[in-house]
């Protein structure tokens, strides 16, 4: 692909983008794939991305694209000591634009299954080995998942309690969590998703 046809690419997006100024920005969710640049900001769009049907789409495909591109990777090292890099950021914009042009046309619901965050729902914190977070009226359940810095779901539990015990076999790096809170009348509220550690 050229340069010119790059550039066309990224100007289509970038129209695409007028209804997208509440949604990361490709670059932001290119940085959560890829896991580079702060932290904060990589949990501020995780958090976002969990929450929004289009943008985890969007992250899903990048993130699939990315692993194909490591998986390339390993190949063509083994085949040749050189290697040109698959230029899998400009096959994602592609990708993107269509999703942004589309956005224009339809408004996504929230996330069924994750939901926006709620105020109702306020997270404490580690407290030796136990996740804690503050009780909601007329709960029914309660449902906790922790993710890593990739959005992946590592841990998952359904309490009636405000506690639950972090599992011994936790994995190094970065971490997050987030409490799902099941109402008496079936309505649901969400905390936002926070570090761990």
């Amino acid at each position: 692909m050229s340069e010119a046809n790059d550039s066309e690419l990224r100007d289509i997006y970038k129209r695409g983008l007028t209804n997208r100024a509440d949604h990361p920005a490709p670059e932001a969710l290119i940085a959560l794939v890829t896991q580079t640049g702060g932290e904060d900001s990589r949990l501020a769009t995780l958090d976002h991305v969990m929450s929004c049907v289009s943008c985890k789409q969007d992250f899903e495909l990048l993130r699939a694209i990315h692993a194909a591109d490591q998986a390339n990777a390993g190949a063509s090292t083994l085949k040749s000591p050189r290697r040109l890099p698959v230029p899998w950021l400009a096959a994602a914009v592609v990708v993107l634009a269509a999703g942004a042009l589309t956005l224009t046309l339809l408004k996504p619901s929230p996330n069924p299954v994750r939901g926006a965050p709620s105020a109702d729902v306020t997270l404490v914190g580690d407290a030796n080995g136990t996740l804690v977070w503050h009780a909601v009226p007329d709960v029914v359940r309660y449902e906790v998942e922790i993710v890593d810095a990739s959005g992946q779901t590592i841990f998952h539990s359904r309490v009636t309690d405000t506690t639950t015990a972090l599992p011994a076999n936790l994995p190094a790096g970065t971490l997050s969590w987030w409490v799902r809170a099941t109402l008496r009348d079936g309505s649901e509220r969400r905390s936002a998703i926070v570090p761990i550690r």
